[in-house]
């Protein structure tokens, strides 16, 4: 069963992740060793952070990216504490610096779950006013495109 308000493959044909799956994807494609040092964690997740950050910013605009961050870290805020420490005032990026200074404070496992949770919020804001595919197709462009289970499109 997933959470109130996740997002949840379209119509249970499609082969689309859940929000927190696909912001997990993400970061595993980073993140390689399972316990990095700090830096180099830190290095990982603002790889992932800028990358979603960037395309979503081409997509939506400056103010879109803000908008849908502001909203992603509000909904984030109450499962991980960590989040505000990564917050800044543009709300369209994460710097390094933030990342690193949120493994020292609250260790790496709550910072990791802290920016999966962000990801996973902007997934479900997204696919809740433009649908789960666009929003998986606007944060990665090199996600592909759904495959229905039955081979027929939908």
């Amino acid at each position: 069963m997933v959470g109130a308000g996740a997002v949840e493959p379209d119509d249970g044909r499609s082969r689309l992740p859940t929000g927190i799956e696909f912001a997990r994807d993400l970061l595993r494609r980073e993140v390689h060793e399972p316990a990095p040092p700090a830096r180099q964690l830190a290095d990982a997740l603002h790889r992932t952070c800028d990358s979603v950050f960037t395309n979503v910013r081409a997509t939506m605009g400056d103010d879109g990216c803000r908008a849908l961050f502001g909203r992603a870290f509000s909904a984030a805020r109450d499962q991980h504490p960590a989040i505000d420490a990564l917050r800044v005032a543009s709300d369209c990026e994460i710097p390094r610096e933030q990342l690193l200074a949120a493994i020292e404070t609250h260790g790496p496992a709550a910072t990791t779950s802290a920016v999966e949770a962000l990801l996973a919020a902007l997934v479900d804001i997204l696919a809740r006013l433009i649908g789960t595919d666009m929003t998986l197709r606007i944060l990665d462009p090199d996600t592909p495109p759904s495959e229905p289970l039955d081979g027929v499109s939908p």
